[in-house]
């Protein structure tokens, strides 16, 4: 049997993780707000709000997680600190061109290094196992990293500019971000990013435009070669080479 919710049930539980941040002195934002909505227990989904040391800027970041919160636990902290680091090594007078691409190579260096983390680990554990047993199957150590590796997250990240009064919004997977404004009389939104999933027109041609020749097997049944949703921010094996999905990920799945 379920149970209707009553109008009150509904906004106690929607309210249940709301937070407000009131900021009298900053000339931008008057305040933050956040709630969550936990569809998994535990949430697979993380937030975050970073200011830059000289307090020229705000970053706010949301994590989709999926298949587990390992990947969007560990990107919730790491990427924001990539991206502040790379944005406070600018010159104050850099321009938007510059700021876009310190942001683009923070998201590019972050992936790279959760996937080279963990194929080395899994590496250097794998020739441990073959020196010590003749046995085949995945150790305690090598599924916990393959729980990793095989996790995904969404990564939505805006980075509000003081001095320039800019909103500048990156993404990869399919989170949204949205502004709105209050204008004839009443609140309009505008979307600022651009979804990656398999609706997403442009996005389906920008991968087959990197994998010609694969159009009847790259999506099947609106999912990557029939498995993965559409570009997360690392997602199940996509990423690493074959010896470390034939070998590692084969046998911690067989066991």
């Amino acid at each position: 049997h379920y149970h209707m919710l009553t109008a009150e049930e509904v906004a106690r539980q929607l309210r249940a993780h709301e937070q407000s941040n009131d900021l009298p002195d900053h000339p931008l934002i008057q305040r933050i707000d956040q709630s969550q909505l936990p569809s998994n227990e535990p949430c697979e989904d993380y937030c975050s709000q970073n200011v830059l040391t000289d307090g020229s800027g705000h970053l706010f970041g949301v994590y989709d997680g999926h298949d587990g919160d390992k990947c969007s636990s560990w990107l919730y902290k790491a990427l924001p600190v990539q991206v502040t680091e790379a944005l406070e090594k600018l010159p104050k007078d850099a321009d938007t061109a510059a700021i876009h691409k310190e942001i683009e190579d923070a998201f590019v260096h972050i992936d790279d290094q959760f996937t080279h983390d963990i194929a080395e680990q899994l590496e250097v554990l794998s020739k441990r196992r073959l020196c010590d047993s003749e046995d085949n199957k995945g150790t305690d150590e090598e599924h916990v990293l393959v729980d990793r590796a095989t996790s995904g997250s969404c990564a939505l990240l805006a980075y509000v500019n003081t001095p320039r009064r800019e909103v500048t919004v990156a993404l990869t997977g399919d989170c949204r971000a949205i502004i709105g404004r209050f204008e004839q009389g009443q609140w309009r939104a505008r979307v600022l990013s651009e979804d990656q999933k398999y609706s997403n027109r442009s996005e389906r041609e920008r991968i087959l435009s990197e994998h010609p020749g694969e159009e009847e097997t790259m999506f099947v049944y609106g999912r990557i070669l029939g498995l993965g949703k559409l570009p997360r921010r690392r997602r199940r094996r996509y990423g690493y080479d074959a010896d470390v999905s034939t070998n590692c990920f084969a046998r911690c799945s067989a066991n």
